[in-house]
């Protein structure tokens, strides 16, 4: 009966401690990780060989071009409004440019600051960010992210345009959903060149020309559990207008370019673990360890059950003499 007793007990207790933890790592455990990183620091980069224009020679060239897209979080700042606060420098270099220490020297240059909400990626325009506005997501999608279409944000363009969910593919034995996104002929600027660029008569001071940027295909490999980036390619096309005209009077980039091995493994590797930790989180795991302890505390009911006893008649050893009382 001792014995009895004790498993009952043990089976009650195991079968409480799992139905408390099964909802626990549901709905408190999984909120407070499934959150975009303070502290993110990380280089991506992208390579491809097409055309640019050599502002040394203001001519034409053909060669590979390399961007480079340093991403580094300002937790501080982050912290203190509860937010990630990402800034972003993109280089974009030549093969003369390249190897240009000064980043200021180089093709091109930008930097901005994206503050997006830590759990559902959406941007904030608090601490200075300039990047993001009304997209669902930008260097990283939502959590969850889904075989749907989300608002994008293009850090050339600067606005966000529809991504279409356009397939699943795989990646150092890991499954990442594909989005597409086209970004039209978009204004973003102007660019000071010689007149002959632009097909005036060569002349002594450079012009102003409107840099126009199209995209016709930009491909985003995107972790599904945790909305990480794992590389993409894309096509990036500048070209330039004279002012208020609509005809293309040079080009100034025309490069297809793609996410090196070395970024997409490191990508790969630098989310896997959380990855993992997700789908631990969101898969069956805590409704199994509810179910079990439901089944845990329903045995430890049964063996505290006592046993019925069960009532029997009295048996008589020697029957008495009809009538009469035994002398």
């Amino acid at each position: 009966m001792h014995g009895r007793r004790t498993a009952a007990f043990l089976a009650l207790g195991l079968g409480a401690f799992l139905i408390v933890l099964g909802p626990l790592l549901r709905w408190y455990v999984l909120p407070s990780v499934q959150l975009a990183a303070y502290d993110q620091d990380f280089t991506d980069v992208s390579t491809g060989t097409g055309y640019y224009l050599d502002q040394s020679t203001g001519r034409l060239a053909w060669g590979q071009i390399t961007v480079a897209r340093h991403t580094l979080g300002d937790a501080g700042a982050g912290r203190t409004v509860g937010k990630a606060v990402w800034d972003i420098s993109t280089r974009v270099d030549t093969p003369r440019t390249s190897k240009l220490a000064d980043a200021r020297q180089a093709f091109s240059l930008s930097v901005h600051r994206w503050v997006f909400d830590r759990h559902t990626n959406r941007s904030n325009s608090c601490c200075g960010g300039d990047t993001g506005a009304g997209a669902d997501g930008y260097l990283k999608y939502p959590f969850n992210a889904g075989h749907r279409s989300y608002l994008v944000w293009d850090g050339t363009a600067g606005r966000a345009y529809r991504a279409d969910f356009t397939g699943i593919r795989t990646l150092y034995g890991r499954s990442f959903n594909q989005y597409t996104m086209r970004v039209p002929a978009t204004r973003i600027g102007t660019m000071r060149v010689p007149p002959s660029v632009v097909g005036l008569k060569p002349g002594a001071d450079p012009v102003t020309a409107e840099e126009w940027y199209s995209n016709p295909e930009a491909v985003n490999l995107i972790d599904p559990l945790t909305g990480a980036p794992a590389g993409g390619s894309s096509h990036q096309i500048i070209t330039l207008r004279l002012p208020g005209s609509t005809r293309t009077a040079a080009t100034a980039l025309d490069v297809e370019l793609r996410s090196t091995p070395g970024t997409e493994k490191a990508l790969v590797d630098a989310y896997k673990a959380k990855h993992d930790g997700l789908a631990l989180l969101t898969g069956p795991v805590p409704y199994v360890l509810l179910g079990v302890g439901a089944v845990g505390v329903a045995v430890g009911g049964v063996l505290l059950r006592r046993p019925r006893t069960v009532e029997r008649a009295p048996v008589t050893t020697g029957a008495l003499p009809v009538g009469g009382a035994a002398r």
